[in-house]
């Protein structure tokens, strides 16, 4: 897209990134029904499933940002597809690796079965280019996590283990969010997953003129759950609160898995096995009709917004609800500052109840309620630039850190909140800091309100919330300010 965006106008570039999003989604499903595709039975319900999984709050469908976590299905079919007759389905094979495995993780998660292929399946030259492809692109991989920094690490609880591998995947596939949250304790869907992985087992070893493709299937379900545990481990729980954005790490799982019941509803000979995997299918086609959404499109005003990117006094547009991009630089808004555009700040002052001069801040800002009252979130790094009024001598104003962060199965590092004071002319200075780490002090939790003498001279002041002095991690960093004034 990025190379795409001189011809694509402002007012149809959130349009373009949809369509995008649709059409890979439409090659993924045309990839399934390929000729090449031979091993899996049943394909049309096959291709369906892609779009059908539940996926909790529908963050990777139609969402161009999060495309990957579905094109990685080209890599299962890539192992499972006859091998090519032409020099042409050659490269486009080859092609398909590269572009798959530098953008992220993917070719080191299927690497395994890659060589497993080399060992137990097939040793042509192709299998071997295949496999030497994506053993480069993952050595790439390992290179960048190697040297990307590491934040620090809370031990999470065995609840928050089992909440997340458990409940979480089980819940959405079988049971459909809006049962799931409310009637599947943990304890239950720990049995449910060990019963579906054992009646999969079965399944498997009986379809032994396919034992290759659910060999795949199967394995790459198992392996994305271990990439999913690792990053788990590294985020300490950040992400996968259940049924909420965490939900996108368990898509393949649940498809692969539901691609292992409809070989098998399609072709065992046992009635009895036959029977268990429709009925199993019929509660996931269930839960997908309970649960099937895509990310929600909010009203943005985005005639307003065009009209402010043609002026010049917006450069950041709105693509759907969580991502925002850089107009000039055509990059994710996450990779750098948010600023608002004059309407937004007009549309906060209910909340700061007073005008800023500027808001800045890491992603998205966005209004939200901390124990019935309105808060506006500024994710660190950020500041709020105010003038200070003419014989104000008293500043006071309330700031928290959404309790959203510190609750399980969430895990934040705290935030500092600082103001600053610029003299007309001179270099600002801290007038007051607080450090907040909620998950270690109690008190740390819910509204503060901060009240501080100013100096008497004229300038600005700087709501901050600076980003941490060490390895810190940002993700959970959701700090809040409300109710501004002067005295």
């Amino acid at each position: 897209m990025a190379g795409s965006e001189p011809l694509v106008a402002v007012a149809f570039r959130p349009a373009a990134y949809a369509f995008a999003a649709f059409g890979l989604t439409l090659a993924v499903v045309a990839k399934l029904l390929s000729p090449r595709i031979r091993g899996l039975p049943g394909r049309p319900v096959i291709a369906l499933a892609v779009v059908l999984i539940p996926r909790g709050e529908g963050e990777i469908l139609i969402t161009v940002a999060l495309v990957h976590f579905f094109l990685a299905v080209l890599l299962a079919l890539l192992l499972i597809q006859d091998e090519p007759r032409t020099r042409a389905e050659w490269v486009g094979d080859l092609l398909v690796l590269v572009l798959l495995g530098l953008p992220g993780p993917d070719s080191l998660v299927f690497l395994p079965l890659f060589f497993l292929r080399l060992i137990a399946h097939s040793r042509s030259a192709y299998a071997v280019a295949c496999t030497a492809v994506t053993a480069a692109c993952a050595c790439i991989q390992v290179s960048a996590i190697v040297r990307a920094p590491s934040p620090p690490h809370h031990p999470a609880p065995l609840d928050a283990w089992l909440e997340t591998f458990a409940r979480h995947p089980m819940g959405s596939l079988l049971r459909g969010k809006p049962i799931a949250e409310t009637h599947l304790g943990t304890t239950v869907a720990v049995v449910m997953l060990v019963a579906l992985l054992a009646l999969l087992g079965i399944l498997v070893v009986r379809q032994r003129e396919r034992a290759w493709a659910l060999t795949v299937v199967l394995g790459a379900a198992m392996l994305i759950y271990a990439s999913a545990a690792y990053r788990f481990i590294q985020t300490s729980g950040h992400g996968f609160e259940p049924y909420d954005s965490g939900d996108r790490y368990f898509f393949l799982p649940k498809l692969f898995l539901v691609w292992v019941l409809v070989i098998g509803a399609w072709t065992e000979r046992s009635r009895a096995l036959r029977a268990l995997a429709v009925s199993v299918l019929g509660l996931a086609a269930l839960a997908a009709a309970l649960d099937f959404v895509c990310m929600p499109h909010a009203e943005t005003h985005w005639a307003k917004q065009v009209q402010e990117l043609e002026r010049g006094d917006r450069h950041l547009m709105t693509v759907n609800p969580a991502w925002i991009f850089d107009v000039d630089r055509f990059a994710p808004a996450d990779e750098l500052r948010v600023v608002a555009a004059p309407s937004d700040i007009a549309g906060h002052v209910d909340i700061l109840l007073a005008q800023p001069v500027s808001i800045e801040s890491h992603n998205p800002f966005q209004r939200v309620t901390i124990e019935g009252r309105a808060f506006l979130m500024v994710h660190p790094p950020g500041k709020v630039i105010l003038d200070r009024p003419l014989g104000s001598r008293d500043l006071t104003a309330e700031f928290a850190i959404r309790p959203e962060a510190y609750e399980l199965p969430q895990r934040t590092d705290g935030a500092e909140i600082r103001v600053d004071f610029a003299p007309v002319g001179g270099a600002p200075t801290t007038l007051w800091r607080r450090v907040l780490r909620p998950m270690d002090v109690p008190e740390d939790r819910g509204p503060q309100t901060l009240h501080i003498s100013l100096p008497q001279t004229s300038g600005r002041i700087t709501l901050l919330t600076p980003p941490p002095p060490g390895p810190g991690n940002l993700a959970n960093a959701w700090t809040c300010w409300a109710r501004v004034r002067f005295d």
